[in-house]
């Protein structure tokens, strides 16, 4: 963390640490030869400045203390009433969908998920959104240098404790249309998401009695093009400057027709003890696979499903195939990325265990449902679609499952191998 907090949101003290030791090492050649030529003069500015930048990194690695981070229900009520997706996206057919049970809505089109079911999806890195989500982070960083920190310390002082780590994440730099058969993707880490689009809707206040607002993401941070009239649209991926990573989801059907689900845990940083899907989180710039996008999102997903479903252990082999299904913008992390799938696992029920690190199985009668007959799978989906249990990317995981299903039939009984 203190790595990133140096190289990212305070780059530009590697220049006064650079200047101070070149003032330094002239003083040391001046003094050698000739110290009344003014020597004494660079080694005070190289010990000065050395100084400065030495104080800056102290001050950088000290906790912070009397901040809190909070999540800003009023501008999510606000936002959940007025956004309205980019022009493009209108385009494309997406629409604000609100999650029936919770405050939160997603953006999404059935347009765009029926063709992302029957196309090729093609990527290519570009570096240059990553260049303007650190500039950005520079343009604020005291405040989320403090925000990383509180983050850090809450993580450790959970239970048990976690300690946050900036893994490599796998970001698109364009939304996806039936318009192009190709996206960009972009390198990112995880505390670029977390200092983006998990703060956009946050803010950090004060402790005291009267609380005092010091950083609000909403108003800095989350991508909207204007706020000016009755209506706020989004940005669109390609213009956010958000880090974006891409986020996954995959419902999972055993060999013995059983949809299973777990409860996310409670030391997890979103969804916490809601349900979710049986292999769920967010793609790895490792899970690069050539150039296809969605042969990558098949490998997250299925990585996924086996470390939070096979105990977190060394896993057996084992025959799966997954089919990515659905798109959408989750609308108060930042409007970040999201895609949804099922998979089908050459595995029963009875083997699948969760890695208690992540997920759980609480009340595990309720989280393994037979779905025997394709009759009783659209029972068992509409059924989860109105599940007050349910977290966000669940919900819109069951519900592009629903929609596939209700598109074509045949097609995903004999993928999920259920009986005609």
């Amino acid at each position: 963390m203190n790595l990133f907090a140096i190289r990212t949101l305070q780059a530009r003290s590697w220049y006064g640490v650079a200047i101070s030791m070149a003032l330094l090492a002239l003083a040391t050649w001046l003094g050698y030869h000739d110290f009344t030529s003014g020597a004494w003069l660079s080694l005070v500015a190289g010990f000065v400045g050395l100084g400065r930048e030495a104080w800056s990194l102290a001050r950088a690695a000290r906790a912070p203390s009397l901040i809190v981070v909070e999540r800003q229900d009023s501008f999510v009520d606000q936002l959940l009433e007025r956004v309205v997706p980019s022009p493009g996206e209108v385009d494309d057919g997406h629409v604000v969908t609100r999650v029936p049970h919770l405050r939160e809505a997603v953006v999404r089109s059935t347009a765009v998920d029926r063709w992302l079911r029957t196309h090729a999806l093609s990527m290519v890195e570009d570096t240059g959104k990553r260049q303007e989500v650190d500039a950005r982070l520079r343009g604020h960083a005291p405040a989320l240098e403090t925000l990383l920190r509180c983050h850090a310390r809450q993580s450790l002082r959970s239970v048990p404790p976690r300690v946050l780590v900036n893994e490599t994440k796998l970001g698109l730099s364009d939304g996806v249309s039936p318009s192009r058969s190709m996206v960009r993707v972009h390198q990112v880490g995880y505390f670029h998401s977390l200092l983006t689009n998990e703060a956009s809707t946050r803010c950090l206040e004060t402790l005291h009695e009267d609380p005092e607002i010091v950083f609000s993401g909403c108003d800095q941070l989350f991508p909207l093009a204007s706020r000016d009239g009755p209506s706020w649209p989004l940005l669109p991926l390609a213009q956010s400057r958000m880090a974006d990573h891409i986020g996954i989801s995959t419902l999972v059907v055993t060999r013995d027709h059983k949809l299973v689900l777990w409860t996310q845990g409670s030391n997890a940083q979103h969804s916490r003890q809601q349900l979710v899907s049986t292999g769920s989180g967010s793609c790895d710039w490792d899970d690069r696979t050539g150039d296809d996008l969605k042969a990558t999102l098949v490998r997250a997903m299925e990585r996924e499903f086996v470390e939070e479903s096979l105990g977190g252990g060394t896993a057996p082999e084992f025959q799966r195939e997954t089919r990515v299904l659905g798109f959408f913008r989750w609308l108060t992390r930042g409007a970040k990325p999201e895609f949804t799938g099922i998979t089908w696992v050459d595995l029963d029920a009875h083997s699948l265990r969760p890695n208690i690190s992540e997920v759980t199985r609480r009340h595990r009668a309720q989280l393994c449902h037979d779905v025997g007959t394709m009759e009783r799978l659209r029972l068992v989906l509409d059924n989860l679609l109105q599940n007050q249990q349910g977290s966000v990317s669940f919900w819109a995981n069951v519900l592009a499952v629903r929609e596939a299903i209700n598109e074509a039939p045949e097609e995903m009984r004999s993928f999920l191998r259920l009986p005609g």
